[in-house]
């Protein structure tokens, strides 16, 4: 006969008892499953978000997502006006791979973007594909930030 007699003893059928880990195991190999994959899905929409920024010439909105230790380098004020004399515009952003490194909360993002110059005297803008990878950490408050070049350590 299999019954739970108190809810503080165990169970006098090993039957539930199995039932209830396994139920348990699928519950932790799904849930670890999934916060990858929600990991990696926040990730791509902040890359995104961050890079159509910067071709929308959004600088207060791009300074935001920023690394921490760069905006106490930089400050606000600096980086709208190197945003605002860029020569550099940009389109069409396009994630091509994302590397996810859990134990220190890094990635690494490759990005394909359209990068336009204009030229001396002109007033046509030379544009051209431009495929480069770029370092993002995640931020306390679970946040993906952009960590510019020259950044060494982050976390």
């Amino acid at each position: 006969m299999c019954f739970i007699e108190h809810p503080v003893k165990k169970s006098a059928c090993p039957a539930v008892g199995a039932i209830v880990l396994l139920v348990v195991a699928f519950a932790l190999f799904y849930g670890c499953d999934q916060a990858n994959t929600t990991n990696e899905e926040s990730l791509r929409a902040r890359v995104l978000k961050y890079w159509n920024h910067r071709v929308n010439k959004e600088s207060d909105a791009a300074y935001d997502m920023e690394y921490s230790l760069f905006k106490k380098q930089i400050e606000r004020s600096i980086y709208k006006k190197r945003f605002k004399k860029s020569p550099i515009s940009y389109e069409s952003p396009e994630i091509k791979q994302v590397t996810i490194n859990p134990e220190d909360g890094t990635a690494l993002v490759k990005i394909k973007i359209v990068a336009g110059v204009r030229g001396p005297g002109t007033r046509k803008v030379f544009k051209q594909p431009v495929t480069f990878t770029e370092r993002w950490v995640l931020g306390s408050d679970k946040k993906w930030y952009h960590v510019p070049k020259g950044i060494k350590n982050v976390n």
